[in-house]
């Protein structure tokens, strides 16, 4: 059975097999006109994620934006470090709009459920 922790210091330094990132959902855009033209906004990730993608050598935004992750509760992205850090497999996990968290969203989120 998979145990978890929760750790403290950097991310990339962790000596696990994965690491579960939070992220918050996307803002979204205020018009049609908006959403058509523009790069889609990336979700506001968790502490810790800008060292991460630094230590990994990508661009996380750009990452979860061509993997079309918007952060919604209980949507999951799947990133291989490929040997970059410890932990063989970073997870992206959505936990939705700041204004709805609560324990239950933490939960589905965590169950990778929305």
């Amino acid at each position: 059975m998979p145990s978890f922790e929760v750790a403290r210091g950097a991310l990339h330094v962790q000596d696990v097999e994965a690491i579960a990132l939070p992220a918050l959902a996307a803002p979204e855009l205020a018009d049609e006109e908006a959403r058509r033209d523009a790069v889609p906004p990336s979700p506001i990730l968790g502490p810790g994620a800008q060292d991460l993608g630094d230590a990994l050598g990508i661009d996380l935004d750009a990452e979860l934006r061509a993997l079309r992750f918007d952060g919604t509760v209980g949507s999951v992205a799947r990133i291989p470090t490929r040997g970059a850090v410890p932990a063989a497999l970073v997870l992206v996990v959505g936990a939705g709009k700041a204004e709805d968290l609560d324990a239950d969203v933490v939960r589905r989120a965590g169950a990778g459920r929305g």
